[in-house]
């Protein structure tokens, strides 16, 4: 099932993704039939999007509230992350038996949706185990994270294309191996690479829909859009979990 591309807060989109899940899970403890959900999104408001287990004094809410961000939390792992309008989040929710068993294959599996896409609006992009590649020696900055649970995989990426890095570094109190990572010029953001990014967005979006649609739905899908459960079990999670 894929998705067409949505522009809401960070909380109702990490909402919408946990209610996917819990759709699926309830199909397959059933043994319905369930189908792998792939969406892209945007957020209205600049947020910091925390991991599951992480600890809220990592951000500086002051400073966060004085400039409008929204703070929210994950599903996943990992570290916070913070995101303007500017950038493209994804979310997978699948079955986890079309997954390979060996989790760093999962992320090499997926990050190759990305990579390969970046591919066809020419940059020079490749896909490792922990990261997209441009280049030989430069990192892109893409946020992924991946769980698993009752037979589902869900995993929610970011493609950072363009922030304020020294602002980045004050919200999220970044430590100094973080910011020895940035400053290195290794890691760099999708702006940096491609300034013609804004006139090829939509064809890069349209190319990762078709990487999904070729590596995880062996060419077969429908375009759909959320049910009236989906939609109020979001709701239900947003009040009660991701806007606290």
């Amino acid at each position: 099932r894929i998705i067409p591309p949505t522009v809401e807060r960070a909380s109702w989109h990490m909402s919408v993704d946990n209610a996917i899940i819990k759709k699926m899970s309830q199909g397959l403890q059933k043994d319905e039939e369930v189908f792998p959900t792939f969406r892209l999104y945007k957020f209205s408001r600049h947020a910091v999007v925390l991991g599951r287990l992480q600890h809220p004094e990592k951000i500086d809410y002051e400073l966060a509230k004085r400039n409008n961000v929204d703070t929210t939390t994950r599903l996943t792992g990992g570290g916070a992350f913070y995101t303007t309008q500017n950038e493209l989040h994804m979310s997978i929710v699948a079955p986890l038996e079309i997954f390979p068993k060996d989790l760093q294959q999962r992320y090499l599996m997926i990050n190759s949706l990305i990579a390969d896409a970046l591919k066809k609006i020419g940059l020079d992009a490749y896909a490792k185990r922990t990261s997209v590649r441009i280049g030989e020696d430069k990192r892109l900055f893409v946020s992924g994270q991946a769980t698993t649970a009752d037979g589902v995989l869900y995993y929610h990426g970011s493609l950072h294309v363009n922030f304020d890095i020294e602002f980045w570094k004050k919200l999220l109190k970044a430590t100094s191996e973080e910011i020895q990572k940035i400053n290195s010029g290794k890691i760099v953001l999708l702006s940096e690479i491609s300034k013609q990014y804004e006139i090829q967005r939509e064809k890069l979006e349209k190319e990762i829909y078709n990487s999904f649609i070729q590596k995880i739905c062996n060419g077969n899908y429908r375009e759909g859009m959320l049910t009236q459960d989906e939609i109020q079990s979001a709701k239900e999670f947003q009040q009660t979990i991701y806007d606290n």
